[in-house]
């Protein structure tokens, strides 16, 4: 079922979307939040969001799961979407997305860490 989330996970944010006439890469962390721009604070709840999964199906994967092989693992990944959307010409390459992914990933670890603690 991970594996399945993982393909949906790609299709829906590189595979099918449709080719953009122009993309870039967006540098700037934080850009849009501190003006409420709704817009862009959905989006980085959505990047939160889809990766909450990862987080905690990582965690249960691993042998002994810690925040910081989450973290990277979540960093590697949402790093390997932003590029492809970028070469692809997919969407814009951006930093606030791979810093939301990341954050996404790791409440997915404390979920787990709650989860197994609440299990004994």
């Amino acid at each position: 079922m991970f594996v399945e989330y993982l393909v949906l996970l790609f299709c829906s944010t590189v595979i099918l979307r449709d080719e953009m006439p122009r993309t870039g890469v967006k540098y700037m962390l934080f850009v849009g939040y501190l003006d409420h721009n709704m817009f862009i604070l959905k989006d980085a709840l959505f990047n939160i969001a889809i990766f909450i999964p990862i987080g905690f199906c990582s965690s249960v994967f691993l042998r002994f799961p810690k925040w910081l092989k989450i973290l990277l693992l979540s960093i590697s990944l949402s790093c390997t979407i932003e590029l492809s959307q970028f070469f692809l010409s997919r969407g814009w390459c951006d930093t606030n997305d791979v810093m939301n992914n990341a954050i996404g990933g790791l409440i997915g670890y404390w979920i787990y860490r709650l989860w197994r603690m609440v299990r004994g």
